[in-house]
């Protein structure tokens, strides 16, 4: 469907963000105080920030997990330009605790999920490293054809999340549920979670009272998506919100409570600000990231993307200038591209120019973020042919095409191999 029949004749100067909701993406130590305000079960923790330690004399445990606070997942694995490995670190003392989040606190984390620039870390999490018996699955989300859903299972080993669409490849672990926003869900529907989560009958009342307060929460802050992954029995016999993930829908923003727990989002806040005042830029979700200059083109983009069964990610139109690009712009390329790499659920990435830009710069900017997803790209305009000498030294997959439905059909296909390779590994 084309967007302009979804949102009407725009006048001239207004900005098409103002047009659709945003999403917006918790950090985990907001998502465990949501929780945890709301009757959730959490494990002790406290949130450290540089030059403030004292937060974790409350915490006597016999082993501590510190874990950097970013958006991005992956950060196990990650590594700190400044050498220092690992987002997430394990100790049984609370002095090398400290010690590990000042090496992680000011400093910039690079992860898979990230562009290779990575992102700050303003905060961690320091929490009691619980021990689990049993590790479960649960999402409620606001689904946008079914409405709200809630999918469990009585395995937490997944790649993915349920928000991701990738579910039918769990065919015998993933049950989903079609509920109403009611005030209590169905006894029905409750008994059916239980039975699938399956922590054993001497749990069944922990359980019931973990999944209401999950429901809770979902159904007061107008959540989309509400994942506890896992969703654990501990050592001590409670059942326990481990992780959580949570995205909520801007009319959050108006709840005095989500206001203040929102008021330190440093990092979501300048990226948001970066979208609204350099690019246009819409969260559409589905898989394909579009990185387009020029409004006509991005819609027609987007057009062509539904019309050969593809799921485009967003829409975007970077505002670039006719001939050369303003030094004020030449961040533009970056900022959607880092928007898109926060993003779990892209697989390909289409970047479609065809305008009086100089092709060089644009090159040179999509070479400097090193990034690994496939790239399909059309590229035409000033010097373009000395742009693709320019990708062709590059190790980074990137495709040439000459026209927009070619270049829709390659992503599509290559958004589909992908696709496929994740579901592979994930069975």
């Amino acid at each position: 469907m084309s967007l302009l029949k979804v949102v009407g004749k725009i006048p001239q100067k207004t900005n098409i963000l103002l047009l659709l909701n945003r999403h917006l993406n918790l950090f985990e130590y907001q998502c465990k105080t949501l929780l945890a305000e709301n009757d959730c079960t959490v494990e002790p923790f406290c949130v450290l920030e540089r030059g403030k330690y004292g937060g974790i004399q409350k915490i006597a445990a016999p082993a501590y997990v510190v874990k950097a606070q970013i958006l991005p997942g992956d950060r196990g694995r990650g590594i700190f330009t400044s050498g220092f490995r690992g987002g997430i670190h394990i100790t049984k003392s609370r002095r090398e605790a400290v010690e590990i989040a000042q090496r992680m606190l000011g400093q910039t984390l690079v992860t898979n999920q990230t562009s290779d620039r990575g992102v700050p870390v303003d905060k961690v999490i320091v929490a009691e490293c619980l021990r689990a018996i049993k590790q479960k699955y649960i999402c409620f989300a606001l689904d946008p054809i079914h409405g709200p859903s809630i999918y469990v299972s009585d395995e937490s080993n997944f790649s993915f999340d349920a928000k991701d669409g990738l579910s039918k490849s769990t065919k015998g672990k993933m049950a989903v549920y079609r509920v109403r926003l009611s005030n209590q869900l169905p006894e029905a529907i409750m008994d059916a979670l239980i039975t699938k989560l399956n922590f054993g009958q001497d749990f069944t009342s922990k359980v019931q009272k973990e999944i209401m307060s999950l429901w809770k929460v979902f159904r007061k802050y107008h959540i989309l998506y509400l994942a506890v992954n896992p969703l654990s029995l501990s050592t001590h016999g409670d059942i326990v919100c481990l992780d959580a993930k949570i995205t909520i829908d801007n009319a959050a923003l108006k709840l005095p409570h989500i206001a203040a727990l929102l008021a330190d989002m440093k990092d979501n806040r300048s990226l948001e600000d970066n979208l609204q005042d350099k690019i246009n830029y819409i969260h559409l979700g589905g898989n394909i990231g579009c990185i387009v200059n020029g409004a006509g083109l991005a819609m027609g983009t987007n057009d062509l993307l539904n019309q050969y069964g593809g799921k485009p990610a967003n829409f975007s139109n970077l505002n670039l200038t006719i001939n050369s690009i303003q030094p004020n712009e030449k961040d533009n390329i970056h900022i959607a591209i880092e928007a898109l790499t926060r993003n779990p659920r892209i697989t390909s990435i289409l970047v479609n120019i065809n305008w009086h830009n100089d092709c060089t710069q644009i090159a040179t900017s999509l070479l400097e973020t090193k990034l690994k997803l496939p790239i399909v790209m059309r590229l035409k305009g000033i010097n373009d042919e000395a742009a693709w000498k320019q990708l062709e030294t590059s190790t980074m997959k990137i495709y040439r095409v000459n026209a927009t439905e070619e270049a829709v059909r390659k992503v599509i296909a290559l958004s589909d191999v992908s696709l496929q390779l994740l579901h592979n590994k994930v069975n």
